[in-house]
């Protein structure tokens, strides 16, 4: 929907519709406008490698204006290498150019096929330092392993000069491989030494380490042999075996949990998405009947704080970041009005933290601790950790929580007594003395129910 191609009042209703409309996702080519002043962009996806860092910061530097978390994707391969590569050496621009050009273009291959923290070395590309790793990009979430390639480099390097510097990637890879065909017979390098030298890895392997030495400087492309690979004055050291060569190991696609919903990256607890989309709707209606853009009138961290601190009078809703007093006279009413449509429920009106209170809410829904447990992907010894932290808060009874009937619960209550468990005692004893019939989850209520009054004091006192 958006590409130098389209007339002008089409690109510019796309546009419109992507700014002014929640939900939409604009897939574009670099056309697209640089200065998109929309602060809720929640992802940025790069289907292709682009030119540059500078390009991929501006690019990537769309998402997650509103201080929101946010993720920049990207995917490259080989092939966009190989293209950029050819582009830029076919360019009608001066040789001055064409250089800045392609080292540029090394640069973000540099960024692409890095092992270390990736935000550490784009701030560092513009002079700026990050002191500790981020914690957050992929290669901190999941360091990348690492091989010795400098043999599989030496045998890359030897083909393609075996090869007469002529071929593309996929031929070298057939002829180091083995694999009989005429085009390879015909040019007689079925004779060569390094015929078949590879046949200990696959296709897709190698594929891989082309594009490592590639992106590395290793091997180049000659512009005029359409697409042919040639070495670079880098490669000598490395063929005559006076460096190691680190590559990155090939991870395999791993499946990863979804998240139950996106509101999870915006610190949303779940019992206040409801609440939070009711917001989002009466925005969406206002910004439509006003003709404007919905975080023009606030943005998703102004209705993220609504839902959660829940103002029902002008005093509170003026302590939200993002009301000022234009807004609050414009808006605040009918935001109130919303906001008294969906009252936290007493269990959930609490100090305690949000995964408790997931548990909680779970729990209001009348659902069982097993059935908590695989909804959450947690212990049933959590789930009723979470409960006992709401039973010490006064907000449930243990007797309601427990299937115990009196005699179990006193058979407890002894036990603990005995041993002198107090607030914070240690159960291991209790769980010894009664056979470790009960679980320490269910332990954890009834020493959270015994002891309340106590824990509520020292509280209080401190």
């Amino acid at each position: 929907p958006y590409h130098a191609g389209l007339p002008v009042s089409v690109r510019q209703q796309n546009q419109a519709r992507f700014l002014r409309e929640e939900g939409v996702i604009i897939v574009a080519t670099i056309a697209f406008g640089m200065g998109i002043d929309k602060p809720d962009v929640r992802f940025v996806a790069h289907l292709n490698l682009p030119k540059s860092i500078e390009a991929y910061y501006q690019e990537t530097g769309r998402a997650g204006r509103d201080g929101q978390a946010a993720d920049a994707w990207m995917a490259y391969n080989l092939q966009d290498v190989i293209t950029l590569r050819q582009m830029m050496a076919e360019s009608d621009a001066a040789e001055q150019f064409k250089r800045a050009s392609h080292h540029k273009l090394e640069t973000m291959l540099g960024l692409c096929e890095l092992i270390s923290c990736r935000r550490q070395a784009l701030l560092a590309y513009f002079d700026e330092q990050l002191a500790e790793p981020c914690g957050n990009c992929d290669t901190c979430l999941h360091p990348p392993e690492t091989w010795d390639g400098t043999e599989a480099a030496q045998k890359v390097l030897s083909c393609v000069y075996r090869t007469g510097q002529r071929f593309g990637v996929n031929y070298v890879i057939d002829v180091l491989v083995g694999k009989v065909d005429e085009r390879i017979q015909r040019n007689r390098h079925d004779q060569v030494s390094t015929f078949g030298l590879g046949q200990e890895r696959t296709s897709v392997d190698w594929r891989n380490i082309f594009r490592q030495l590639i992106a590395q400087g290793y091997l180049d492309i000659d512009p005029e042999g359409h697409g042919a690979l040639r070495l670079t004055e880098k490669s000598r050291p490395l063929l005559r075996g006076e460096l190691q060569l680190q590559l990155r190991k090939q991870a395999k696609p791993e499946k990863t949990r979804k998240e139950k919903t996106t509101k999870k990256s915006l610190q949303l607890r779940g019992c206040d998405e409801d609440l939070f989309e009711a917001l989002r709707e009466r925005r969406r209606a206002l910004a439509s009947e006003h003709g404007i853009p919905p975080y023009m009138i606030f943005h998703d961290s102004a209705l993220i704080e609504m839902a959660r601190v829940r103002p029902v009078a002008e005093d509170a809703m003026r302590a939200v970041s993002g009301v000022g007093e234009q807004k609050l006279r414009s808006y605040g009413k009918t935001f109130i009005d919303v906001i008294r449509e969906y009252p936290l429920p007493a269990l959930l009106n609490n100090k305690l933290s949000n995964t408790v209170n997931e548990t909680l809410m779970l729990y209001s829904q009348h659902k069982d601790t097993e059935t908590i447990a695989n909804e959450r992907e947690i212990s049933q010894s959590t789930v009723y950790s979470h409960l006992a932290a709401a039973i010490e808060a006064g907000l449930l009874n243990a007797r309601d929580v427990l299937a115990l009937d009196d005699i179990q619960y006193a058979e407890i209550q002894q036990a603990m007594e005995m041993h002198a468990t107090g607030v914070e005692g240690k159960l291991k004893p209790v769980h010894e003395s009664l056979d470790e019939t009960y679980n320490y989850g269910v332990l954890r209520c009834v020493q959270a129910d015994l002891y309340k009054e106590t824990a509520g004091k020292g509280l209080n006192s401190g």
